[in-house]
């Protein structure tokens, strides 16, 4: 293992180039934000190669560069806090280099971006296994081109998108996620599961109209057995198990229709596909991902000095619609209410009330009679986020806090985030579970409960 890390980081160390530092922003956990990060406009930076402009540096008049590279080595380490199913103690142990290049013409834009890390917990550790051998890999996160045309926008390629205003709840986002890296401490970035997709945007006078298709399903990344337990109700405990759902090859789509109404933003959505986790388990035992229908719409704007945020969905389950089979999830009607504020001077405070109400709850209880691990029918989930900045806004704490009254679980996110310069960046934090129930959404975590710390530097 020190043989493995004592390579790769001479690797990252030698690797830097020498073309210049540039500024990154920190990664916001607003779920709009996050955008911001995954879909940024390409910068206006030069960068000169001799290799795309012919002898750029002898011109009296300097050519501006159609290319920008940028990226960041990073060691992120993690560790729990309890004794558990799994063997390892850590959480997160991996050395990532990451490269972005964004090439930006009249008509086309094009942006990519490719990470390589060392991850030593490769291995499933399920079965108490000791053995740990780390793996190199490789993730294209990004492989898009941009098209504009009059009030028409295509976009073409590998991509990540985010709708909805929920902070880490999301109703409208059916877009997939990765919770293994978000459990881990990984940057909030890599929540959000890049997929294959064409997005189709086009302005009307009043709307604004995007279209996503995606020709083959993309599901999120579950809690397996690699490194996280979780509550398999198939063998109604918690286990380290790998769910290793059937994956349909089907398309499916989402679709947003958006306007501003005085100062408020209002936005209508629809998705037809697949539930993103595996929410049924078929007659062999084997989980997979069931046919899913939603419509909703969200509502944002100014409330006297706070920012107001609305948000609800139908969620229909094309294979229940009765609510009578015991191992498919029923139809239910989400809604997100939200407010943020600035408290004090550089300190914003965000609330947000959800709630699940699920349909045909009385035929539920009927299909699954002496099943004690069903939810709630009015399933309810408060949130509350602290956020401080500090030192010329070099330095940023947070604390995410979300507690469900019917659940009786908790989970608590604390992070700080230190960039001393324009090129390092500290953070550190911890994902914190509390739960009395084990089939509970936290509840079923609070093994998993962690610490973390990454290290990166950026050019």
């Amino acid at each position: 293992m020190s043989k493995h890390l004592s390579l790769w980081l001479a690797v990252l160390v030698l690797s830097q180039p020498a073309w210049g530092n540039e500024n990154l922003q920190l990664v916001s956990t607003q779920n709009e934000q996050l955008d911001s990060e995954f879909d940024s406009d390409f910068s206006d930076d030069n960068f000169s190669d001799d290799g795309f402009l012919d002898d750029a540096w002898n011109d009296t008049d300097q050519q501006e560069s159609l290319w920008f590279v940028q990226g960041f080595s990073e060691f992120g380490g993690g560790i729990k806090t309890h004794d558990g199913l799994i063997s390892n103690d850590a959480s997160l142990l991996e050395l990532r280099q990451r490269v972005d290049a964004d090439y930006s013409g009249e008509n086309i834009q094009f942006s990519g971006k490719l990470d390589v890390f060392y991850d030593d917990l490769s291995i499933d550790y399920s079965d108490n296994q000791a053995a740990n051998q780390g793996e190199l890999k490789y993730k294209l996160r990004q492989a898009r081109f941009d098209l504009s045309l009059a009030d028409t926008d295509l976009r073409l390629g590998r991509q990540t998108h985010t709708w909805g205003l929920g902070d880490l709840i999301f109703l409208n986002d059916l877009f997939p996620k990765n919770w293994v890296a978000f459990f881990s401490g990984l940057d909030d970035e890599y929540m959000k599961q890049p997929q294959t997709s064409i997005k189709l945007s086009h302005s009307f006078s009043d709307w604004n109209i995007e279209l996503v298709v995606s020709p083959e399903f993309a599901p999120s990344q579950s809690i397996s057995g690699q490194r996280f337990v979780w509550f398999d109700p198939r063998v109604q405990s918690v286990a380290a198990t790998d769910p290793q759902a059937n994956q349909t090859k089907q398309s499916e789509w989402a679709i947003r229709a958006s306007r501003s109404i005085d100062r408020y933003e209002l936005a209508l959505y629809g998705y037809r596909g697949f539930y993103k986790l595996p929410a049924a388990i078929n007659d062999d035992n084997i989980f997979y991902h069931p046919r899913l229908s939603s419509l909703g719409f969200s509502l944002q704007g100014p409330w006297d000095e706070r920012l107001f945020k609305l948000e609800s969905s139908i969620y229909m389950s094309e294979d229940n619609r009765s609510g009578q089979l015991a191992n498919l999830p029923n139809d239910q009607f989400r809604l997100l209410v939200g407010v943020e504020q600035e408290v004090a001077s550089k300190l914003t405070l965000g609330l947000q009330y959800y709630l699940e109400n699920t349909l045909d709850y009385q035929q539920l209880k009927q299909s699954r009679l002496g099943d004690d691990t069903i939810a709630d029918r009015y399933r309810q989930l408060l949130t509350a986020r602290l956020t401080q900045q500090a030192l010329q806004d070099k330095l940023i704490i947070s604390l995410l806090s979300f507690y469900s009254p019917t659940d009786q679980d908790a989970y608590l996110r604390p992070q700080i985030h230190y960039k001393p310069d324009d090129q390092w960046r500290i953070s550190a934090g911890g994902n914190l579970f509390y739960g009395k129930k084990i089939h509970t959404f936290f509840g079923q975590f609070e093994e998993n409960t962690n610490l973390w710390l990454r290290l990166r530097y950026q050019y």
